[in-house]
């Protein structure tokens, strides 16, 4: 180490030294700031660590304490990262300089417990002295001690004793405090002019609405005053209950509507100034109430254009709002904003087509077209004014969107409508990748959504037997719109991965693993929806003369209806998990084992209650097939996950071992109801109490012998492939196998039937004892010649 190095590494130190002083200091201001008592540790200059020096270089090191110091030179990246030069010391003590940045930085904490003393319990003892006045003032009244003038007189002298109150306590630095008492001022207020209305009649409905009217106001002032948002609440809730509180049961919808518009543009105006965003929402549901309110209770035909004015008036304020609020102030857009923008769209465009739907249907599409322009120019205007709102910018486009693409279904039938959307959703998603537009493919994908759901909505019911008694599977129009959106679907999935390279992985992950799922969703449903409606059209077909040939062919249509949709669905669960496996794609993985557990609950669901159906043949019949299939179906999966090791490994294990307990409790399951179920029907069919007594004792002894058989099957496999699981299966059946045969068999059965059973099950245990032995020895061995 030469000198110059030597003597950059103590300046570096020099400087280390220094910044931790500072730190010291400041760490002391901000103990001093939050009162935290520590020992008494003063800052001392520390002593110079003596480093060992090795022997090779001791005789450098000597040197240069005796060499005079040069200028110190640090190379140009050393400079770049560390100045060795300390900054100077500040002219303050550094204390005093910290504890200014600290109370400028920190906010004054409040515990719980002054929470819980200082504002909880102000607000309940507000609440408490309310509630006591108010039964004190009830008690008062039964009792005849005041009467209604006096009422009223003393409840206007508490609600503006309160509100005085709170200011003056609030000017001693008690904000809320003050804000309770305010708030139960304006409540008592409230309440006084509605009583002195509505029970004692002293004020005309004129004057208690100016009343009340007023209270909003001076409710609005004081929030605004003292920046207050919980009194402005309550102003707000006031102002739209007293249309209600003073009501006379006599429309009045210049009134209401005109006192509404002025209420919402006053609240928002002080929810604009204080950015108070609770204001707008509460401000909008309590429009809705109203409006949907008088609609139920006063609307008329003849009334339809005042109606239709000034619910344009009230969609016109709330619609701006997103203009000043996030444009104009170039506030950030966050989620409930956007639920006020799409619900404000909602309602009005909804409201306004059950009213004009009756008498003026053929305009109702330019109407959507002009919503749709409408938005668009929101969307432009917010473009060109706040280009980082990408979310508000894509809420307009996309209610633009959609506004243009809901005048298409207004003119044409229903399956053309889903048909039209799914066509634009595919185009949109087109021009989206090709100009590497985000929001219209977020726009196309909304579009894509809305076919679907009016696909479920409209075109399933209108086309399906019981809407259409001249039903055809497969050639219908539910099919044809079925097939143009699953093939829209399908072909922007293969755009995404064309145009891969200009979209983000995530997005085309999430784009294709969605537009895949559902173009299989909407195949298999229309699928399915056939079947059940090709069963539906045999069933009417029905002769009813007969009733027994009547149950007969319903039982069969019932069985192989359930038979073909448990077909349908595993062909489907199973197609999506070897494209899943062999494509390595999780989502398909997935999808297919979702609907294959679900095909499983229906076959226990609803198959197995078919069992007993008196039709049946022994293993011949539509129940029995709907259980193999969806055994092979797990026994494929195991296959498909045995023989497949790019899976993780915990989905590997977790599958397959879950398809073998499955495939064995499936099969199980299948083999004791079919024996239980042929025994059943030969019973119904036998007169003699001998003979069916014959056929109970032989269904009990065939069911312990399919348990004892399968249980050894389990064993004997599980020992073969050396599979655990499948060994404890064999022998959890076993064990249950013996209890029946000691607890029902032998005390239930004829001699002969008892032996069976004993034999039966003895000989099994014998078996599986020696293949036990045959399996430990063959270990052992193998263990030895290792």
């Amino acid at each position: 180490m030469n000198q110059d190095q030597l003597k950059t590494l103590l300046d570096r130190l020099d400087y280390l030294e220094f910044a931790l002083r500072e730190q010291i200091s400041r760490i002391y201001a901000l103990e001093n700031k939050l009162e935290i008592t520590r020992p008494d540790i003063s800052l001392k200059q520390p002593k110079p660590y003596a480093a060992p020096v090795p022997p090779s270089i001791q005789a450098e090191v000597t040197a240069a304490e005796v060499i005079p110091q040069q200028p110190m030179m640090i190379e140009e990246q050393d400079a770049a990262v560390i100045d060795p030069q300390p900054p100077h010391p500040p002219q303050v003590p550094l204390e005093v300089e910290a504890e200014e940045e600290v109370s400028g930085i920190i906010p004054e904490k409040r515990d719980l417990e002054s929470i819980i003393g200082g504002t909880w319990f102000n607000r309940i003892g507000i609440f408490a002295i309310v509630l006591g006045a108010g039964y004190f003032l009830r008690e008062a009244f039964r009792r005849g001690w005041i009467g209604p003038q006096g009422r009223v007189m003393i409840g206007i002298a508490a609600g503006l004793g309160l509100i005085f109150a709170g200011e003056k306590i609030r000017s001693r630095g008690y904000k809320n405090y003050a804000y309770g008492l305010s708030g139960g001022g304006i409540s008592i207020l409230y309440l006084t002019f509605f009583a002195a209305y509505d029970r004692y009649q002293l004020i005309s409905q004129l004057m208690a609405f100016l009343l009340m009217s007023l209270v909003t106001a001076a409710a609005v002032l004081l929030a605004a005053r003292y920046d207050a948002l919980v009194i402005a609440i309550i102003g707000l809730l006031g102002g739209f209950l007293t249309p209600y509180m003073v009501s006379s049961g006599v429309d009045n919808q210049s009134g209401l509507f005109t006192y509404i518009a002025l209420l919402d543009a006053g609240v928002l105006a002080v929810a604009y100034f204080k950015q108070w965003r609770t204001l707008n929402y509460l401000a909008f549901i309590g429009t809705i109430i109203i409006s949907g309110g008088w609609l139920d209770e006063y609307y008329a035909p003849e009334k339809l254009w005042t109606t239709i004015f000034f619910f344009t008036l009230l969609f016109l304020i709330f619609a701006v709002l997103a203009v000043f609020h996030n444009i104009v102030k170039r506030k950030p857009t966050i989620a409930p904003d956007l639920g006020l923008i799409f619900s404000n769209a909602g309602f009005y465009f909804g409201t306004s087509y059950f009213l004009l739907e009756d008498k003026y249907h053929p305009y109702l599409g330019l109407f959507a077209i002009v919503m749709s322009a409408f938005y668009l120019g929101l969307g432009y205007l917010t473009y060109t004014r706040d280009r980082e709102d990408k979310y508000l910018i894509m809420t307009f486009i996309g209610l633009a969107a959609i506004f243009l693409t809901l005048a298409v279904p207004i003119q044409l039938d229903q399956h053309w409508v889903t048909m039209s959307w799914a066509l634009e959703g595919l185009v949109l998603t087109w021009i989206g990748l090709k100009s590497r537009s985000l929001q219209l493919r977020a726009v196309s994908a909304i579009i894509f959504f809305i076919s679907f759901s009016h696909w479920l909505m409209f075109d399933l019911a209108e086309s399906s037997f019981g809407y259409n008694q001249s039903f055809n599977p497969i050639f219908n129009k539910r099919a044809l719109s079925a097939v143009i959106l699953a093939g829209s679907l399908v072909i922007a999935a293969i755009l995404y991965q064309k145009f891969k390279e200009q979209v983000e992985l995530r997005e085309r992950q999430f784009f294709l693993a969605g537009l895949i799922v559902i173009a299989n969703l909407v195949t298999l449903i229309w699928l399915s929806s056939d079947v059940i409606d090709l069963f539906n059209k045999l069933r009417m077909g029905i002769p009813e003369g007969d009733a027994t040939a009547f149950e007969y062919l319903r039982e069969k249509y019932n069985n192989f209806e359930a038979l073909s949709l448990t077909a349908l669905w595993t062909t489907f669960g199973l197609s999506g998990l070897i494209v899943g496996v062999r494509r390595r794609v999780l989502g398909a993985r997935i999808g297919g084992l979702l609907l294959l557990g679900l095909t499983i609950l229906k076959v226990l669901a609803v198959d197995s209650g078919h069992f007993e159906d008196k039709w049946h043949r022994l293993i011949l019949n539509p129940t029995f097939a709907a259980f193999l299939i969806v055994i092979a179906a797990m026994a494929v999966t195991m296959r498909l996950y045995f023989h497949n090791e790019d899976v993780h490994q915990d989905e590997h294990r977790l599958v397959f071992n879950g398809s073998m307990i499955l495939f064995n409790v499936l099969a199980l399951i299948a083999l004791s109801a079919e024996s239980v179920s042929y025994f059943q029907r030969q019973i119904d069919y036998s007169k003699p109490y001998e003979e069916q007594r014959e056929l109970s004792l032989a269904k009990q002894l065939t069911l312990s012998v399919i348990w004892t058989l399968y249980g050894g099957i389990m064993l004997f496999f599980g020992i073969r492939r050396v599979n655990r699981l499948l060994r404890w299966m064999g022998l959890g059946l076993l064990a249950v196998s013996i209890v029946k045969v000691f607890l029902v068999d032998l005390s239930s059965l004829d001699t002969i039937y008892r032996i069976a059973s004993i034999i039966v099950l003895g000989a099994m245990l014998l078996a599986v004892s020696f293949l036990y032995q045959q399996w430990q020895k063959r270990t052992e061995e193998e263990k030895a010649g290792k």
